[in-house]
Formats: structure tokens, sequence, C-alpha cells
């Protein structure tokens, strides 16, 4: 299946429980012993965040997490892709959704952290507005610095004349 045609295929909407198991499956093959426990996912299914699953064909396929910490502040809490669907635009998808969700709510201001070695995801991030402005030393489990990130949301001021 070409990429545009997999496009029309992808339905991003609101996380429900029901999507549990498929969220978990995917946690596990991309973040292995870093995973978080199916219960985490149910805490950050509140109103404050934004929770969404990307589908084809009623699979779920990924799912970003978005909580706002402050009243214009938020947070990506994690974002995932099921790594047979990685690199087509799924991910662009769903974090561009999740972010105008967010923007829609008042955030001014999204933040993360990004592994320092995830070259990739660090890319990804990049790509959508993402700016490295700190590293976090030994952050992770393992040892691994983080990279903290930031992207700000406010609307752009433009000057309109009659």
């Amino acid at each position: 299946m070409e990429i545009g045609e997999l496009k029309k295929q992808i339905e991003i909407r609101p996380f429900n429980e029901k999507d549990l198991i498929q969220i978990t499956k995917i946690e596990t093959k991309v973040f292995n012993e870093e995973s978080f426990h199916p219960y985490i996912f149910l805490e950050y299914n509140k109103p404050k965040n934004t929770f969404y699953v990307a589908e084809i064909k009623n699979q779920v396929v990924g799912y970003v997490i978005i909580t706002t910490r402050f009243p214009k502040k938020a947070k990506i809490i994690s974002i995932a892709i099921h790594p047979n669907h990685q690199s087509k635009g799924i991910g662009s998808k769903l974090i561009k959704k999740a972010i105008n969700q967010t923007k829609k709510q008042g955030t001014k201001k999204i933040t993360l952290e990004v592994k320092k070695t995830n070259k990739k995801a660090i890319k990804f991030y990049k790509k959508h507005g993402f700016q490295k402005t700190k590293t976090k030393k030994q952050y992770y489990s393992d040892g691994e610095d983080a990279l903290y990130m930031t992207k700000k949301t406010q609307p752009h001021k433009t000057n309109l004349k009659n």
C-alpha cells in the first residue's frame, strides 16, 4: 500500500479504554523495558489531557498523550507508532492533531524529553517545530541523558492592512 493511500485510511480519534490492549502492545514493542504500565494510560485518560490514537481499519497503530501542566503549558508524555507503521506519516498526523487541540485549550508552550541518542525522534520533533533547550543529565532509568525540547504554540501576529 502506498503512503498516500495509507494516509487516507488513518483515523485519528480520542483514546478510549477498549484501546488499552492494543496501546500496551505498541508501548512494549517501542519502549521495551521502559514501557508504561497499562494503568498509566488510564490515568492520562482525563479531560485536561489530549490522548489520541491512530487507527487503520479498526487496528490501533499509534498514540500520543499531551498533558496540560499549567494553564498555558503542556507536555508530551509519550508518542509511539507500531514499528510496522513507522515512517509513514502517522506520527506527524497524530502530533499535529494533538498540538492543535492543546492550542484550542490555550496552551502557549509544549515541552518534552527525549533520549539524547534517539536521533530519529529528535529529527521528528525538530520537523514539528520543537527546539532543544537544555540537557537533563542521567534523566532515564538506564542513566542516559535527555534532551529537553520546547515548542511555542501561540499564533503568529500578522499585520492586516485595509
